[in-house]
């Protein structure tokens, strides 16, 4: 496929998802758009439009090239409404517990399967913008299964690959706890993100102030050294400035922080349930599912955690790597006996053998003769 032919099965999925009738004839596409979507795009209800040059040159159809008006508004659209889809996702291999396990720290716990079941994953991709008088933007999806029971964060590259085309199951979804979840997941996963944003803003603000109000403070003092008999009025207007641009500062630096949700898909992935065997008898119950390879069930016994990857260092516990690395650190060295233990007592040698430590630490410790203690 051409980078043509991308282009226009781009545009005319768009165009016909937003209620758009749309036929091919000869290389001109016939849209025929109700008023809202013709509203949107600054258009007319009906066009003709080609993504061909030659086509253009002998007929009236619009030509929709890179750069082109009307594609920067299909485009600008496109991205407002988002993605909506579902798809089915199918394993890559049979052995795909196992290599779920594996990445996170599990692989040597032992996983006992206790049932097979297809399960819903929602996507939900956030664009998250930062802005003060810089702009930042990144892309976070949010995996959320049908039941909400958690969310998590998956790889861009991996919520946009192309899988086959799944019906959206009829019952539908509870889009709005399960977005909710998917929002506040989202909030913890960026707090860091977003506090150091606002550190950084502050900051330069901060500079910027020190910057502003030394430079009027000199001004002035400058003005009344040449001419102590200036006018207050004139030290007024240098304030007025002063205040303008203070203000001015404070409005380019004050972080702001906004986060977009560009879209929602649906992906039917084959799951398990089963057990966890631990040491010491020990189980735990998990669902896995050969979409993101996330363990659920599985939660940290030192803070309480949900997020891998785990040691199993500690027989019979599960640790996040901060709680693993805390407690290898906690760990007494190896050294002598503690304080409260008693002292071994020293075996005796043999008859007439005499210790020198011994021998030494009697002639300190008893009187020397002739002598009064």
């Amino acid at each position: 496929m051409s980078s043509r032919d991308g282009l226009e099965a781009f545009v005319r999925d768009a165009l016909e998802d937003a209620g758009a009738e749309v036929s091919e004839e000869d290389g001109v596409l016939w849209v025929h758009m109700p008023p809202g979507l013709a509203t949107d795009l600054d258009a007319p209800g009906d066009l003709r439009i080609t993504l061909d040059p030659e086509v253009a040159a002998r007929t009236d159809a619009e030509l929709l090239a890179p750069g082109s008006y009307l594609l920067e508004r299909v485009l600008a659209f496109a991205i407002r409404r988002g993605r909506w889809d579902a798809a089915r996702f199918e394993p890559p291999g049979e052995d795909w517990v196992g290599s779920s396990l594996a990445p996170v720290g599990l692989a040597s716990a032992r996983f006992i399967r206790e049932s097979t079941e297809s399960m819903w994953i929602l996507l939900f991709p956030f664009r998250l913008i930062l802005e003060s008088d810089e702009k930042r933007e990144s892309i976070h999806v949010l995996a959320v299964p049908a039941d909400g029971s958690e969310a998590w964060e998956v790889p861009e590259p991996l919520a946009e690959a192309a899988h086959p085309a799944a019906l959206w199951p009829s019952t539908g979804f509870e889009l709005t706890s399960l977005y909710r979840a998917a929002g506040d997941a989202l909030a913890a996963r960026t707090a860091g993100l977003v506090e150091s944003f606002r550190r950084e803003s502050l900051a330069r603000l901060e500079e910027e102030v020190r910057r502003i109000l030394g430079y009027f403070d000199r001004t002035v003092a400058e003005i009344r050294e040449a001419d102590p008999s200036v006018a207050d009025d004139v030290v007024r207007t240098i304030e007025g400035e002063r205040d303008r641009r203070l203000v001015e500062a404070l409005e380019r630096h004050e972080p702001r922080v906004r986060a977009v949700l560009v879209g929602v898909r649906a992906v039917l992935a084959l799951g398990v349930r089963g057990r966890l065997r631990l040491s010491r008898g020990r189980a735990v119950d998990v669902r896995i599912d050969a979409f993101t390879g996330r363990v659920r069930g599985v939660s940290c016994e030192g803070c309480g955690g949900k997020d891998p990857p785990w040691s199993l260092a500690d027989p019979g516990r599960i640790l996040c790597a901060a709680c693993a690395a805390t407690a290898a650190g906690s760990v007494r060295p190896r050294g002598g006996p503690p304080s409260d233990t008693p002292r071994r007592r020293r075996r005796p040698g043999p008859a007439g053998a005499r210790s020198p430590r011994g021998s030494r630490a009697q002639s300190r410790s008893a009187p020397a003769r002739g002598r009064t203690p």
